[in-house]
């Protein structure tokens, strides 16, 4: 990695924390639109929409915080406002993850047609990006959007046996990878985006939401890249 690309990498990377806070901030005060697109599909999206809508607003803001701080560490570390969680933030993602562990044992099941999954998939996708990598029949699809030196990848995965689709962006800089494994769940600290619940004929819907969500974080990378 040349000079330039590790800078291009550091300050993405030192933005990236105080970006997810501001996520989170849309979250909690433009009605929850980003759970709210994958909680048809996504199981632990439910489960931080239920929880969230139902919180004292002070309170989810104060959790809010907790989960990005500890997703994002290095971050944080880079702007010199790293550091342990505090003693009562620790309480409050802890209590987080209990919840999230009591309502994964009752998740959701459903039977879409895969098949169908993956076509309305790589046609919604082909609107925002392009394809550059289809491996396997069913099990893996890459579309990226290039900017000058700016790629920003969209990894979509079809073949797991828990979840029906697992998905994130890879960013590079003239190529090599800066970034990796951003998704909506990822940056706001509660999970990996993973696609579990998808009811016969809505396989379309869950493409045109993961396509909008993909050309969101293309259109935010312009801010987290600005001046690279």
């Amino acid at each position: 990695m040349d000079d330039a690309v590790a800078l291009c990498r550091m300050e993405l990377e030192r933005r990236y924390g105080y970006w997810a806070l501001a996520q989170w901030k849309r979250e909690l005060t433009a009605g929850f639109p980003t759970l709210t697109a994958l909680a048809p599909f996504s199981t632990s999206a439910t489960i931080a929409l239920d929880t969230f809508s139902q919180m004292e607003p002070e309170r989810r803001d104060r959790l809010a915080t907790a989960l990005v701080l500890r997703a994002h560490t290095e971050s944080f570390e880079l702007t010199g406002n790293g550091g342990a969680l505090s003693d009562e933030q620790q309480g409050l993602v802890q209590e987080w993850l209990a919840v999230v562990s009591a309502n994964l044992s009752g998740a959701r099941k459903s039977r879409p047609d895969r098949k169908k999954l993956r076509r309305d998939l790589a046609a919604a996708m082909s609107r925002v990006a392009q394809e550059v990598v289809r491996l396997g029949r069913t099990e893996r699809l890459v579309f990226e959007v290039r900017t000058g030196d700016q790629v920003v990848e969209t990894h979509c995965d079809l073949g797991g046996r828990t979840h029906f689709l697992r998905y994130h962006h890879v960013v590079r800089w003239r190529d090599t990878p800066i970034k990796s494994g951003a998704s909506p769940l990822t940056w706001l600290g509660i999970a990996s985006t993973v696609i579990d619940v998808v009811e016969p004929g809505r396989e379309g819907d869950v493409a045109s939401a993961v396509a909008s969500l993909a050309a969101y974080f293309r259109a935010e990378c312009d801010q987290l890249l600005g001046g690279c």
